[in-house]
């Protein structure tokens, strides 16, 4: 059935509306620059799923004049327009993620690894760089639903033997793995202070992915 592509994209972007509003939150208010590096990455997820269900339903249409063996090449279209999307949220949120961990290492005297001193000074700070625990319950929560919304789309994609469905479900399996760095980045620099700078440093590997 053709409609399942369209239930299972719009499913996609039910999550990534509700997971790029969520992490981006938690981001902020948290003080984890990797989760809101890969609330941008939910955010081009969401991107990709406009692109993929406009290109479905064009690529869907008859052959006319204009276009005597069909439509299905619209999909190509998707495809790359769905590339410069991921681009250009990459530069976006590595830019981000570095400013900050510029500010970080500004914040404790220039020092990549810094000392329990320089530590202490961040977390008294006025806006404390140190991420807080509940972000690590955004970054678990994210992992479970983009894994779960990836295999439900492959699935659906190779049914329809639709390869733009399957890079969409590959899109969201990578924002679970990005999600997984989140988590890993903000329960080291929570349980290893001097190490604060892991977390930005995760938001730009988050970004280069």
């Amino acid at each position: 059935n053709e409609n399942a592509a369209d239930r299972v994209t719009l499913l996609g972007i039910v999550v990534n509306v509700i997971l790029s509003i969520s992490k981006f939150w938690a981001g902020i208010v948290f003080n984890s620059a990797a989760l809101v590096s890969d609330a941008g990455h939910s955010l081009s997820d969401l991107f990709s799923d406009f692109i993929t269900l406009w290109a479905v339903q064009v690529a869907r249409l008859p052959a006319d004049e204009d276009h005597p063996y069909g439509h299905g090449k619209f999909e190509s279209v998707g495809s790359l327009f769905l590339s410069l999307t991921l681009l250009v949220t990459g530069v976006s949120v590595g830019s981000w993620s570095y400013n900050k961990m510029q500010s970080v290492i500004a914040a404790t005297g220039g020092k990549i690894f810094p000392d329990a001193a320089s530590v202490a000074n961040v977390v008294s700070g006025a806006a404390s760089k140190v991420p807080k625990k509940p972000a690590l319950y955004f970054a678990l929560v994210s992992i479970l639903s983009k894994e779960w919304i990836f295999r439900v789309t492959r699935r659906v994609g190779l049914a329809l033997n639709s390869q733009i469905i399957v890079a969409n479900a590959w899109h969201h399996r990578s924002d679970a793995f990005s999600s997984f760095i989140s988590l890993f980045s903000i329960g080291l620099a929570i349980i290893f202070p001097q190490l604060i700078i892991m977390d930005s440093a995760a938001g730009i590997f988050v970004a280069g992915m």
